[in-house]
């Protein structure tokens, strides 16, 4: 990880999407004395953000140095010597959040009558230019239920306004990362039904009717 600390793209309100840490390979040479039992505790490795100065990917180049100030070390080879990082506008928006659970389903004789959310909205930070507009919990278990259920879930998928899945790595949630899908059961029952006519004279045959 590296901070944008003192940087211009901090200034410029930029931050670092879509990377992971890497290990890098440094081949160094020195007196023995100073660097004869160095361990990659004993090397620092940045990156070189001048060139930071707007939304944009890319290749940043990979600086090593000893931890040691008064050691005297040269760097001989760093690999790999750059690191790709995309950098972008941050927002935050608070979107509604509904379910997915195509393989949850009533026992014979019960009706899956609602399924919702808890939370039933999420806040998520993601680049200004993505336009998230939706998020969904999915279940991907299979299982009959005869009462109400309760089934958590982290995962969550994010659509904008087309219904494109958005990038994850590219997304923050800000308050939960853990969502209740509740099943709401009813019992399923038939009735017979039985017809009485009212308000009829004593005289009427009932029978008559064509019921």
């Amino acid at each position: 990880m590296f901070s944008l600390d003192g940087t211009q793209a901090k200034e410029k309100g930029l931050s670092a999407l879509n990377y992971k840490d890497i290990s890098v390979d440094v081949e160094i040479k020195g007196m023995n004395y100073e660097i004869g039992s160095y361990t990659a505790a004993d090397l620092v490795a940045t990156v070189n953000l001048d060139d930071v100065t707007k939304e944009g990917t890319y290749d940043l180049d990979i600086d090593v140095k000893s931890s040691h100030s008064t050691d005297k070390v040269t760097v001989v080879s760093v690999n790999p010597d750059t690191v790709s990082v995309e950098f972008d506008r941050l927002t935050t928006k608070t979107i509604p959040l509904t379910a997915e659970a195509p393989l949850i389903s009533a026992e014979e004789g019960y009706i899956l009558k609602e399924t919702t959310t808890s939370p039933s909205e999420i806040t998520v930070e993601g680049p200004k230019n993505d336009n998230i507009s939706k998020a969904v919990a999915q279940i991907s278990k299979s299982k009959k239920i005869s009462e109400d259920t309760t089934i958590n879930t982290q995962d969550i998928v994010f659509y904008d306004d087309d219904d494109n899945v958005v990038d994850p790595s590219k997304i923050e949630v800000k308050d939960t990362k853990s969502v209740d899908v509740n099943f709401v059961i009813y019992k399923k029952k038939t009735a017979k039904l039985k017809v009485d006519i009212s308000n009829c004279t004593d005289n009427f045959d009932v029978n008559s009717l064509p019921l």
